[in-house]
């Protein structure tokens, strides 16, 4: 799991929100490899965007479990953590967000917004949701975004160089971390 913790914008000089991360950073040792993590992005960049402390937290328009936001929009005058997960209904990642949505009264009270990022769609979602209300006896009800093209994960530097060998048949990588 990957997670991203954002300032909100009123607490800034301007109004640009920065993120504040704990990341892992994969290491690309050769032009190859290089290469190899370009030719997964969703998009036409050639390298996928690197995210550094104080850099600015890219905003995206997204389909979540609660509707369509944008993200700027979304996090408003609040903290949000935003964490990724692979892919829907794996035994680790279901057990983290029933966590999560468990701890949801104590995030709210410290002002921080919870939004969770999957590479499924919204249809997998529903029925993922269910199911880690089931297994954590919990009722999740914060925002999972729907991630398939990994467009947003392209975004905040969430696909390994790793799982640029491991391409599904869009070109894309399978995982997202």
């Amino acid at each position: 799991m990957v997670s991203f913790a954002f300032r909100p914008a009123s607490r800034l000089s301007s109004n640009i929100l920065t993120h504040q991360a704990r990341i892992r950073i994969p290491r690309c040792t050769s032009s190859s490899s290089l290469l190899r993590r370009g030719l997964a992005t969703p998009t036409s960049q050639s390298e996928q965007p690197r995210l550094r402390l104080g850099s600015l937290a890219p905003n995206f328009q997204a389909k979540t479990t609660q509707g369509d936001i944008d993200f700027h929009q979304w996090i408003g005058d609040k903290w949000a953590i935003l964490f990724s997960h692979p892919a829907d209904f794996t035994p680790v990642c279901t057990t983290e967000l029933g966590a999560f949505a468990k701890l949801k009264p104590e995030f709210d009270a410290r002002n921080v917004k919870l939004i969770g990022l999957s590479a499924n769609d919204l249809t997998s979602h529903d029925e993922w949701i269910k199911d880690i209300d089931d297994v954590a006896q919990t009722s999740l009800s914060f925002p999972i975004i729907a991630d398939p093209k990994r467009e947003v994960a392209w975004q905040y530097d969430m696909v390994d160089a790793q799982d640029m060998t491991n391409i599904d048949q869009k070109g894309i990588a399978f995982t997202i971390r």
